[in-house]
């Protein structure tokens, strides 16, 4: 996370985070992903953003993890190479947690 006191770097940053938010939830990331992840991982991992949203939470990383490996029963390595692939750190303060800590 960056932290500034310019409120212009600020203005840019939301509407970076915005702009990657708007992404991820639409239909140009399942095109983008589909060939390396099934379109039913990717809407699960929309749907999971989608409902902490909502929520007005974080979403905490190794619960994401934990409902995509054991829940959903996707594999530790496809779920580890598809955080590191959307770099999910970008996604903070959305998305709490390190991949190196799951």
């Amino acid at each position: 996370m960056v932290y500034t006191t310019n409120t212009e770097d600020i203005n840019q940053l939301l509407f970076e985070f915005t702009e990657l938010l708007d992404f991820t939830l639409s239909n140009e990331f399942i095109l983008r992903w589909k060939d390396k992840y099934s379109t039913k991982f990717l809407k699960l991992f929309q749907t999971r953003l989608i409902k902490c949203l909502s929520d007005r939470r974080c979403l905490k990383l190794s619960t994401l993890y934990t409902f995509l490996t054991s829940k959903c029963n996707y594999s530790r390595e496809q779920v580890l190479n598809f955080l590191e692939s959307i770099d999910i750190e970008a996604y903070s303060p959305v998305i709490t947690g390190f991949v190196e800590d799951l």
